[in-house]
């Protein structure tokens, strides 16, 4: 205490420094460092004390500031370090997932093949070995179904925690957009056969250029994303993924035709409800009332960040049953520079 330092000094004995509030009368805090020192006479006497009273407010607010900020620069840095470690257990792991399983994936479509020539051998001479080979095969498309959905899971993680990082860049390069679709399409269709009753539909128009400069794997991967969760929510009627232009600007000097596209993915499912559409494109959100939790929730979520780095905004018109034109549909616009079609092409 003060009365302490003040005693102490006056009794001789070494005094430390002291610190301590003092309120002004406008009830300003000031902080007030202390310190005593033992004043004596010419024969060595202690006659008094002489004490000084520093204001250090200023000193102690930037002591408290470099603390602070010393404390944010460590927290900062930790939490890059884990970010790190985060990246690189996601990596490896993925890593070490989808090697064996693409493996696995791989056998099992080599498996099918060599079953199916072998049932049709059989077809004729052995019908009951064929029906046998036909449940084997059934068994070991249950399986690849299997297979595909935990690798896509993982995809999907590995995908979103590169996201969250920002750590997803973009690799631009001549892009065939009808070919793209197609293949969206083709890889598709198998989910929409065993849908049940639903056509699965490519609508691309013909003042679409052929070739634009684009992100082929993620455009491919934004579309198959929207066409699946189509899919998953329609069990008849129709899924169309719809390609057009929506403006053409014409080239400047030394600068490329670039062209606005819509890729529009619509289904004639059960539709999602006002109150829900603004949680759709949320991250682990699923609308379990519409139909059973399948993945993560994380499909919307990665769409819509990567049509966000290609340059556009997912969005979502959609209504729901018992409307007679229930459904919903995905779409983004995206501007995009022409590519020249070569004379050979």
């Amino acid at each position: 205490s003060v009365s302490r330092v003040l005693k102490d000094a006056l009794a001789g004995t070494q005094t430390d420094n002291y610190e301590f509030p003092l309120y002004t009368k406008d009830q300003k805090r000031v902080e007030v460092l202390l310190n005593a020192t033992t004043r004596r006479d010419a024969t060595g006497s202690i006659v008094g004390v002489v004490g000084v009273g520093q204001d250090i407010t200023e000193m102690k607010a930037a002591q408290a500031a470099a603390e602070k900020a010393k404390s944010a620069e460590l927290e900062v840095e930790k939490a890059r370090a884990v970010g790190e470690a985060k990246d690189l257990f996601l990596a490896s792991m993925s890593h070490e997932i989808r090697t064996p399983l693409s493996s696995l994936l791989g056998l099992l479509t080599i498996s099918t093949n060599e079953l199916n020539a072998l049932k049709q051998a059989e077809a004729k001479s052995s019908p009951a070995v064929g029906e046998e080979i036909g449940t084997s095969l059934h068994k070991l498309s249950m399986v690849h179904q299997a297979g595909m959905h935990l690798l896509n899971l993982v995809n999907d993680v590995l995908d979103f925690s590169k996201i969250a990082a920002g750590k997803l860049n973009l690799e631009l390069a001549p892009c065939r957009v009808r070919d793209l679709c197609r293949s969206v399409v083709q890889l598709a269709s198998t989910l929409a056969l065993a849908g049940g009753d639903v056509a699965l539909q490519l609508r691309l128009d013909d003042d679409v250029p052929p070739i634009v400069l684009a992100d082929e794997q993620r455009l491919r991967q934004g579309l198959i994303n929207l066409v699946h969760n189509a899919l998953k929510f329609t069990s008849r009627g129709e899924v169309v993924l719809h390609v057009e232009m929506k403006s053409r600007e014409s080239p400047k000097a030394d600068t490329a035709e670039v062209v606005t596209l819509r890729f529009a993915v619509s289904d004639t499912g059960v539709g999602i409800a006002e109150e829900d559409q603004p949680h759709v494109f949320s991250a682990f959100n699923q609308i379990l009332r519409l139909a059973p939790a399948q993945g993560a929730g994380l499909g919307l979520s990665i769409c819509k960040e990567l049509v966000a780095c290609m340059g556009g905004t997912l969005q979502l018109t959609s209504r729901q049953e018992p409307a007679a034109d229930a459904g919903s549909t995905f779409f983004w616009e995206l501007p995009l520079e022409i590519v020249p079609e070569s004379p050979r092409e």
